[in-house]
């Protein structure tokens, strides 16, 4: 698999495991709703703790189920090109490990028999990685990286 195969796939295995959260946070959602209408006593009293609760598991679900909207929407955005310096969307290998720049929210992702682990360029390591270029070295929580190949 050649490079740009390579971020394709991880791209496109990062919005099948997105929808998949989001699918099941939209029947969170809908479950909650449906807990608080179903509650017996949701017109005994204005003070309802119940369905105040199932309400705000609804809300909570909805928070998430738009921040999973708004990461989508910057992985649709991620640049699929080959780069020498590293930045958003950059797959850079050190010995240890490889790194995909693009959204720190997922597990690692399994391609062509790698792990990628996915950073957002906010994290900490994500900034040490903004700029650098192959064999750059640096230290990072006590430990001597070599980046080794950035595409």
């Amino acid at each position: 698999m050649n490079q740009i195969e390579i971020k394709k796939k991880i791209i496109e295995l990062s919005i099948l495991e997105l929808e998949k959260k989001m699918d099941f946070l939209k029947k969170a959602v809908d479950g909650a709703q449906k807990e608080a209408a179903a509650h017996k006593g949701r017109m005994e009293s204005r003070y309802d703790t119940f369905r105040e609760e199932a309400h705000a598991k609804r809300d909570d679900y909805k928070k998430q189920l738009f921040n999973i909207q708004e990461i989508l929407f910057v992985i649709n955005k991620i640049p699929i090109k080959i780069t020498n310096i590293a930045q958003l969307g950059s797959i850079i290998e050190i010995n240890e490990s490889n790194y995909f720049i693009s959204v720190g929210i997922l597990n690692n992702i399994g391609v062509d028999g790698k792990k990628y682990k996915l950073i957002s360029p906010e994290s900490p390591i994500g900034q040490i990685f903004l700029g650098k270029k192959p064999g750059d070295e640096f230290e990072f929580r006590g430990k001597k990286i070599k980046i080794n190949n950035i595409f």
